[in-house]
């Protein structure tokens, strides 16, 4: 029997590949955690790409759907489903869609900005679109031209990369899809219903890991990001009052972007250090007609 976990990078697939797979014996328990809250620890994992996986039969195994970005999705998912006995497709929803990409950042390359800047066209982009001189080392990128670097670029490149939102317009009969919410906030009846669609023989009840599981979200550095930076944006917009602490980079852009949308647009030129308070960051917007 070969049952695939579909998933992209930051939705917890490594995570939900230790938790099935230690079901599936009585051995001791190993933490698959890192001191990120990754579960990159975790010895027994199959990391397979659509290729690989249509020359696999049997297994537990875990697989990114797209192997470049010109792939169609629905196009891999397909293939993926047609040659599995079942299939587990894990997704961001609207709650995780932040606190995945900022997993999708932190977690899994030792420097995103060195991998997926640098070393790519938008390197380019950024010294010719922005006060960055041509022989400057990303590390020496003033924080507040990162931000806003980010808050063109990350979430349209990482909205297109999954397709957002992909199951909406595509099932199959063969095919579970789970919310990152539900897998984290939902654990036991979510795990119980893969468990009963993929038909896996289980040598111990999910009980067991509960307290593992608590463990792994207290790792989770972004848990509130999306529920917070939607606060921030909604304050800013409607002129409330709303106090948060220190957020990540990718936030802080996500919140620039979500401004932007709505219309407000922010004096970020040397703005380093960004506000922890919703009436100074309103400050520092200036707001066009209409929405862009």
């Amino acid at each position: 029997m070969l049952i695939a976990i579909a998933y992209s990078g930051g939705c917890y697939g490594t995570y939900l590949n230790w938790v099935l797979d230690t079901l599936s014996h009585r051995q001791d328990i190993v933490s698959p955690f890192t001191s990120t809250g990754s579960s990159h620890q975790f010895s027994r994992q199959i990391s397979l790409t659509v290729k690989q996986l249509l020359d696999t039969n049997s297994g537990l195994v875990r697989v990114h759907p797209k192997d470049h970005s010109t792939d169609s999705l629905s196009q891999q998912m397909n293939k993926i489903c047609e040659h599995a006995d079942s299939v587990i497709y894990l997704y961001p929803d609207s709650d995780s869609e932040l606190l995945v990409i900022n997993n999708y950042t932190s977690k899994i390359w030792t420097d995103w900005w060195h991998t997926h800047v640098t070393k790519t066209e938008l390197a380019h982009t950024l010294r010719q679109s922005w006060p960055v001189e041509l022989d400057a080392d990303i590390d020496q990128v003033a924080v507040w031209i990162k931000r806003e670097f980010m808050s063109y670029y990350l979430f349209g490149s990482w909205r297109s990369q999954v397709e957002w939102y992909h199951p909406d317009r595509w099932q199959h009969d063969k095919c579970l899809t789970v919310s990152v919410w539900d897998l984290l906030y939902n654990f036991t009846d979510t795990v119980a219903n893969i468990v009963a669609f993929t038909k896996m023989s289980t040598q111990r009840p999910v009980t067991d890991l509960v307290d593992y599981h608590q463990i792994m979200l207290s790792k989770q550095q972004f848990l509130e990001h999306d529920h917070v930076c939607k606060s921030i944006v909604e304050a800013v917009v409607n002129d409330r009052v709303y106090h948060w602490s220190p957020l990540s980079l990718v936030s802080e852009a996500y919140i620039q972007d979500q401004l932007r949308q709505k219309g407000y647009h922010l004096r970020c030129d040397g703005l380093d250090l960004f506000p922890t308070d919703s009436v100074t960051l309103r400050t520092l917007t200036y707001k066009h007609h209409e929405p862009i």
